[in-house]
C-alpha cells in the first residue's frame, strides 16, 4: 500500500502569530521523529511510504495538497501537537476534499491526550493513541481489507451511529 505521512503546515500558527523564538526552532530544525519511526515500521512491512514535513519545507496547506495528490496515496496519516492542530484540521480538511476516498489517520500528542476534541473533526477517520508505529502498521493492514479494525489495540474512532469507540489499549514496549 501507498503510505503517506504528514508533518502539517504550520498556516494557522503563523497567522495567529504563536511562533516564538523556540517555537520556530522546533518546527523549522526537528525532524518529525515520531512519523519517521512510523515510516520505518511501514518500510519493513514492506509498504511504499513518504513522508512530507510541510512545516520544516515551509509548504501551505494547498502546496501540501498538491504533493498528497501527486503521491496518490492509499492512506494519510497526520502528526500533530496541540500548538500545531488547528493546521492539521486546515489539511485534513482539504485533503478530503482532494481525495475523498482516502482514510486520513490522525496522531500525535494532541490525539493522546484530548482523543474527544480531536476527534470532532470528521475529516479524521481514525485516531492513533500512544505510540503509533505498530498501531499504524495493523491500521494499513485493515485498510488493505485484512485486519477487522476492532482488533486493532489503541485507537479511537467513530462507530455506524458517529460515536466514539476506544479500541483495547496498546500495550507499552521498551524498544
Amino acid at each position: 500500500m501507498r503510505v503517506l505521512l504528514i508533518n502539517p503546515p504550520l498556516d494557522a500558527v503563523l497567522r495567529n502569530g504563536s511562533v516564538s523564538p523556540v517555537t520556530a526552532f522546533l518546527f523549522y530544525n526537528s525532524a518529525p521523529l515520531g512519523l519517521l519511526y512510523i515510516a520505518a515500521a511501514l518500510l519493513e512491512a514492506g509498504h511504499q511510504v513518504d513522508v512530507i514535513d510541510a512545516a520544516a519545507e515551509q509548504l501551505d496547506v494547498p502546496g501540501t495538497v498538491r504533493r498528497a495528490e501527486a503521491f496518490r496515496p492509499d492512506v494519510l496519516g497526520l502528526g500533530s501537537t496541540t500548538v500545531g492542530f488547528q493546521s492539521a484540521v486546515e489539511l485534513a480538511e482539504a485533503l478530503k476534499g482532494a481525495l475523498p476516498s482516502v482514510p486520513i489517520v490522525l496522531g500525535g500528542h494532541h490525539v493522546t491526550l484530548l482523543p474527544e476534541l480531536a476527534m470532532q473533526h470528521s475529516c479524521f477517520d481514525v485516531g492513533v493513541l500512544d505510540e503509533g508505529e505498530h498501531t499504524m502498521a495493523e491500521l494499513v493492514e485493515h485498510y488493505r481489507g485484512v485486519q477487522p479494525l476492532e482488533d486493532i489495540p489503541g485507537l479511537v474512532l467513530r462507530d455506524s451511529l458517529g460515536e466514539l469507540r476506544y479500541t483495547a489499549p496498546r500495550a507499552k514496549w521498551k524498544d
